[in-house]
């Protein structure tokens, strides 16, 4: 009876032993696991033929969490999900990417240092400034992630990486919902700027129309910077607005001014863009479109459409501004700028 019972507790022991030593190695199991639990959304590559290297493995970098001040909009800029944001995108690309902070926006690039530092600085804070200096006074309180691309490649596989889409431009877009920028910089700068405006045009106008939002971005995808004002320049929209005159296939400018979201983009011919484009290009050379913006900003609830307000500032109705309109717009040339 002893025996058994000693026989008993030793078997107890034991197997309380044998318990413990394998939940010891199932935890340990788990935790080298846990790395690798993540898996990566599958996206379609591109054609065959097209190299890429996607840099999805996780590296090891030294984090720099400092936020770098764009102007006087900006040296104080605190958002308190800066640095979360910052330390997610560390963990989201490799060494191959930078990650900085630069004003209200979060910069994710894997093109060179010295390019990326040229770009920050003659195209980033040059129009960031321009634009709060002639136009904006209402800095963001949000942020923007901008991702500048070296290639098409790098460009096309994060678009799908990233927010589940193919790219229906090689150039670059914006994301209004996530307020991101994914821009292809082996294509130029232009877009950079472009999308840039929509971006931070959205804390000084969120309420203005289609019409004007991407006909004030499109006139500066192509621009130089004089004397810290930004200046739009004539560009490869002109000869689409040309033959919108020429075939007589261009849009009223009441009907221009008064088109919803959705009709401005139902435009397969890129009139709607031109047309937007080339109005604000009028009113710049003519020194107006400080003053249009400003007053339209202001009168907006009154006026959405902005028909009064370009009326007031021309000085004419607008039948006969469109007259006088298409009229220069004849006269330009592709090397006017």
């Amino acid at each position: 009876m002893h025996q058994t019972k000693i026989g008993k507790k030793s078997l107890l022991k034991t197997s309380w032993v044998w318990c413990l030593l394998i939940l010891i190695s199932f935890q340990s199991f788990a935790c080298v696991n846990s790395s690798n639990a993540r898996k990566e959304t599958e996206v379609k590559l591109p054609p065959k033929g097209v190299r890429l290297k996607p840099s999805l493995n996780r590296g090891h970098q030294r984090l720099s969490l400092a936020v770098e001040p764009l102007e006087d909009h900006t040296p104080n800029w605190v958002n308190p999900d800066m640095k979360k944001q910052l330390v997610n995108a560390h963990r989201d690309f490799d060494k191959t990417f930078s990650v900085t902070g630069f004003g209200p926006f979060i910069i994710i690039s894997n093109i060179k240092t010295s390019r990326l530092e040229e770009v920050k600085e003659s195209i980033i804070r040059a129009s960031y400034n321009a634009f709060y200096k002639d136009f904006f006074s209402v800095s963001p309180t949000y942020i923007t992630t901008v991702y500048l691309f070296k290639n098409q490649a790098d460009y096309s596989f994060y678009s799908r990486k990233l927010f589940q889409e193919s790219p229906n431009t090689p150039y670059g877009y914006y994301r209004s919902s996530d307020r991101a920028m994914l821009i292809n910089l082996s294509t130029g700068t232009g877009t950079l700027v472009h999308e840039m405006v929509h971006a931070i045009i959205d804390a000084d106008f969120p309420s203005a129309p289609t019409w004007f939002n991407e006909g004030f971005a499109s006139l500066f995808e192509q621009s130089r910077i004089d004397e810290g004002s930004i200046v739009g320049l004539n560009n490869w929209r002109y000869p689409i607005l040309k033959k919108a005159i020429d075939t007589n296939s261009f849009v009223k400018l009441e009907k221009l001014l008064t088109t919803t979201e959705e009709q401005f983009y139902d435009d397969q011919e890129g009139y709607n863009y031109a047309q937007a484009r080339y109005l604000c290009y009028y009113l710049q050379q003519h020194g107006l479109l400080t003053t249009f913006y400003k007053r339209f900003k202001q009168q907006q609830t009154n006026d959405p459409s902005g028909i009064k307000t370009l009326t007031e500032v021309v000085k004419k109705d607008l039948n006969s501004f469109e007259k006088d309109w298409i009229e220069w717009a004849k006269t330009l040339d592709t090397s006017d700028n």
